[in-house]
């Protein structure tokens, strides 16, 4: 799976998406999160890569710094995501409407650094733009998992495990890697200085059970009814590049 950036995800959703007006703090974080699947979906709609930094610096300032999008977000109507990309499409035609489509003054310049990664999604190829916002979305995701899942190795010790599943699986720090041959067990452990591929085998199992626990939980945190994390786990595979 391709992994071209990080972000960040919220620890419940809804909670922090109902506190957002109030809380700058949180808001920040929505907005890190959004910035990306925002920006692809502008791109993939026509825009130029400049148009659609400004648009969505824009649109962040104009309706999702709005307190009442937040207010008016209902878990019981749907996914927050595709609550935000309904506001995404409604805001572009309110601009045709008012043949308006001049940049916001308001620079988020430190949000848009960080999503550069967003940009590299584009050479994939055409692609209907609600489609590329869900796949933004499903590497967001993922690559929020694994970000939870290094912070979690490192604060409890594991740096261990984690240099082995890194070694294991390589395209999740260098993205632009699709391994055709994995490396042996008992190649990671000469790189590690592991006892031997058993231990190595016991590292990784490990910390596969723990990138399994977290990937569910940010699922779930994203869902109406957890009964559902199966069908959107599969889906969020299935849209990953």
């Amino acid at each position: 799976m391709s992994l071209p950036k990080t972000a960040k995800f919220q620890t419940t959703m809804w909670t922090r998406i109902r506190s957002a007006p109030d809380d700058p703090i949180i808001l920040t974080e929505l907005l890190e999160s959004y910035w990306s699947p925002i920006y692809v979906f502008l791109r993939r709609s026509g825009y130029s890569e400049h148009e659609a930094e400004d648009l969505t610096q824009a649109f962040i300032t104009d309706r999702l710094l709005k307190p009442n999008l937040y207010r008016g977000a209902d878990r019981g109507k749907g996914r927050f995501r595709n609550y935000v990309l309904k506001a995404l499409k409604n805001y572009l035609i309110d601009l045709n409407r008012a043949s308006r489509r001049e940049p916001s003054t308001c620079s988020l310049d430190m949000l848009s650094a960080g999503h550069a990664g967003a940009d590299a999604m584009m050479a994939s190829g055409d692609g209907e733009p609600g489609l590329a916002f869900e796949q933004e979305w499903a590497i967001t995701i993922f690559q929020g998992a694994l970000d939870r899942l290094r912070a979690e190795c490192e604060a409890s010790g594991q740096q261990i495990h984690w240099q082995a599943f890194e070694i294991a699986h390589p395209e999740v720090s260098s993205p632009s890697i699709q391994p055709s041959k994995r490396p042996t067990n008992d190649e990671i452990a000469a790189r590690i200085n592991a006892r031997d591929a058993t231990h190595v085998s016991i590292l990784l199992n490990t910390v596969r059970r723990k990138y399994k626990r977290i990937l569910q939980a940010l699922i779930v945190e994203t869902l109406e009814d957890p009964a559902e994390y199966e069908a959107e786990l599969d889906l969020l595979r299935r849209r990953l590049p």
